[in-house]
């Protein structure tokens, strides 16, 4: 079967090389892009981009470069893998691609960074050039290879930089940078790139497809929740939605489906997991191995070590200890499936026409977390503070706060300014800023039994939970709390609360499938838990 041809493409939509034309213009790479291309313009020496790994640094440094190739006063120069085992290496690979030819035999450090900067000057001053050196992966920098780098950058004129510098690097590299404030500060533009949005993921999907077509408004084959489940199931990065829509388009072909649902990008989600997890589990089996036949081999010693090796026996020995290893693990754990079909038995069914009065079956209770092994290591105290949230596109202060803690007033604000006194302007908080929010405790009144709630499970850290409220309906809200059982926990639930159990039932059958099937109603808290957001308030 053809795969372009049974979806009329006349180009793969989903191929997992950074191709310009399927460049999408998110407005934070779009804005990125254009301040890019503003600063190498303009001569403005070092700019920054960092991002998480699939978040598009590679393609906007391929549509960076394709711009620039279109003004003829601009020279673009790009190192893929600045990984040098000698720091002499980098000097070399630098002057052979300005100058087209590698420094004399003999050449010291002096002399090749003596070359470069004349070549700069004539490109620069004499020929009126633009000259850009363009690093990929750059969080591989060595700390020597930055040095040279600031020392690239004291090449100037009255007016401008005679070198153009982009670094396009994970975020660990913030952390090399943090450390070397001699390079920190000489940066013009620092940009960090964040996932996505639900909007976003849809338009790079048909995006894609348009561009695969021919033509800017495809047909749909994905439906809306089959969006949804892709942006839960990626977190917006957009090497894993492309990934993740090949699998789902070639399941579509070979099970010759008409449209990607819910359920069909789920499978694929978790068939790519299982594979992953497949990966790492035999290269630890296969390490695992090594380390044992290598004991075996020491422990034994003298001439029946050599007589094994002659005879094979350890090869034999791995072989037979490979086949007899678990499967089970293979298949992911077998809770998934059975908490669906309780989900699915736990929703209000319909009954006869005009029957108002029929009983609605008991969902799963959410019981309180009993001890466990693990809560030895829970610290016996509660947390001076909740979690640190990066700012991404959208957020406010005000909104992040109402999040946090389910309302916003003066006396949350003071707590966060006092938490974070480098927060010079709250009406303006930046993209990538990283906020820490203070635990504020609660005076809680709970009476077992009088209340219900719809919850979705706790997350483990603030900025998880804050992530899932981005993408979810506008009804949830967190509730953070600790015990010496659980430690800190931010525990996902509907905003309302409801006086009975049948109540609460009902405010399942209204949420989106995918939250319906995680969804459990209880009337209990962990015990001597203290809490930093009111559950029985619906928040402001």
């Amino acid at each position: 079967m053809n795969y372009l041809k049974s979806l009329n493409l006349i180009r793969e939509p989903f191929s997992n090389t950074p191709d310009p034309d399927f460049f999408f213009q998110s407005s934070q790479h779009l804005a990125c892009l254009q301040k890019l291309e503003i600063s190498v313009r303009l001569r403005r020496g070092l700019c920054v981009i960092i991002g998480d790994v699939g978040s598009g640094k590679t393609t906007l440094c391929r549509q960076l470069l394709r711009r620039l190739a279109q003004d003829q006063d601009v020279q673009t120069h790009l190192i893929l893998d600045p990984s040098f085992d000698r720091p002499f290496d980098f000097l070399i690979k630098v002057a052979e691609m300005f100058e087209g030819r590698k420094p004399e035999s003999g050449s010291g450090d002096w002399q090749i960074k003596e070359d470069i900067k004349q070549f700069l000057f004539h490109q620069g001053v004499e020929n009126g050039k633009t000259v850009a050196l363009i690093i990929d992966e750059g969080q591989k920098l060595s700390d020597y290879c930055l040095e040279t780098l600031r020392e690239f950058l004291n090449y100037e004129t009255n007016d401008y930089k005679l070198l153009q510098i982009i670094i396009f690097a994970q975020q660990e590299f913030e952390r090399t940078l943090n450390r070397m404030p001699n390079l920190a500060d000489r940066i013009n533009l620092f940009f960090p790139l964040s996932p996505l949005s639900l909007g976003e993921t849809r338009g790079l999907i048909r995006f894609r497809l348009g561009q695969a077509r021919g033509e800017p408004n495809p047909p749909e084959i994905f439906t809306w929740w089959a969006y949804w489940a892709i942006f839960r199931a990626t977190g917006g990065y957009p090497r894993k939605i492309i990934n993740l829509c090949h699998l789902c388009v070639l399941t579509l072909i070979v099970e010759n489906r008409m449209k990607v649902d819910w359920l069909l990008v789920r499978s694929c989600a978790r068939g790519a997991a299982t594979l992953v997890q497949s990966k790492r589990r035999r290269t630890m089996v296969m390490a695992g191995l090594g380390v044992l036949i290598l004991g075996l081999l020491v422990l034994s010693g003298g001439p029946m070590v050599l007589m094994a090796w002659k005879t094979e026996e350890p090869l034999t020995l791995f072989h037979r200890a490979t086949k007899i290893l678990p499967r089970s693990a293979e298949t992911g754990p077998a809770a998934g499936p059975v908490e669906r079909q309780s989900a699915r038995e736990a929703l209000p069914r319909p009954g006869p026409a005009g029957d108002s009065t029929v009983p609605i079956p008991a969902a799963p209770r959410q019981e309180p977390v009993q001890p466990t092994a693990a809560a030895e290591s829970t610290p016996s105290y509660p947390p001076d503070r909740l979690g640190t949230i990066t700012v991404q596109p959208g957020d406010t202060l005000a909104s992040m706060i109402r999040k946090v803690y389910g309302r916003y007033d003066q006396f949350y604000l003071n707590k966060v300014r006092e938490a974070n006194p480098d927060l010079k302007n709250i009406e303006k908080i930046l993209v990538g800023q990283r906020i820490d929010f203070p635990a504020v405790t609660r005076k809680v009144d709970l009476k077992p039994g009088q209340n219900w709630w719809v919850t979705m499970g706790p997350r483990d850290s603030l900025e998880d939970a804050v992530q899932f409220l981005r993408t979810a309906p506008d009804n949830l809200r967190i509730i953070t709390y600790w015990n010496r059982r659980e430690g800190l926990k931010f525990m996902i639930i509907v905003r309302d609360f409801y006086p009975n159990e049948a109540l609460a039932l009902t405010q399942i059958k209204q949420l989106p499938p995918p939250l319906a099937a995680r969804a459990r109603v209880t009337a209990a808290w962990p015990e001597d838990s203290v809490f930093y957001a009111d559950p029985q308030s619906r928040g402001t």
